[in-house]
């Protein structure tokens, strides 16, 4: 009987750890875009800067601040994540504007959604407020947006719409 249970442990052990290799795996691609961007950017202005005009240059920069926030993004994501699974985040309620939240969302994934030639449509509704801890509403709107590009067929739309009913404010 022992023996079994030792190998229950085993086999779990051996799931989790490639669960973990898996997540690895993905995290790792995901942030080597942004960061490729980052750097062949900077480096074209390097090599160009007295080449480009000032609107061209003005473009790359805003290139690299999205791609760089869109890293950023996905590291919170991950010390959010790395929070949760220890037990040690915080529940902060607060009321905040799920349009605000969402026009910030148009910023970060702006570039990525370009990158595949999706079109972000959002409809906000300029008065939808909620109360709820806004990190982790946060993490999980910058998930599914960000989700959403990625497993989108280029050419394809994704839509984000906020609204109220008597209860709730609804991101959908």
């Amino acid at each position: 009987r022992a023996e079994e249970k030792m190998g229950n442990y085993v086999e779990s052990l051996k799931e989790l750890n490639a669960t973990k290799d898996k997540f690895f795996s993905i995290i790792a691609h995901d942030l080597k875009n942004p960061f490729n961007t980052i750097s062949g950017f900077s480096q074209l202005l390097m090599n160009n800067l007295n080449v480009y005009d000032k609107e061209k240059i003005g473009h790359f920069i805003e290139i690299i601040y999205n791609s760089s926030m869109g890293a950023s993004a996905l590291l919170e994501n991950l010390l959010q994540w790395a929070l949760s699974q220890s037990g040690k985040m915080n529940v902060v309620k607060q009321n905040f504007s799920l349009s605000s939240l969402a026009q910030g969302m148009v910023l970060l994934y702006k570039e990525q959604a370009q990158n595949k030639n999706i079109r972000l449509h959002f409809e906000i509704s300029g008065s939808c407020f909620c109360l709820a801890d806004k990190d982790m509403i946060n993490v999980v709107a910058r998930n599914l947006v960000s989700n959403a590009i990625k497993f989108s067929e280029p050419g394809s739309e994704v839509k984000i719409k906020t609204r109220t009913n008597d209860t709730f404010a609804i991101m959908e």
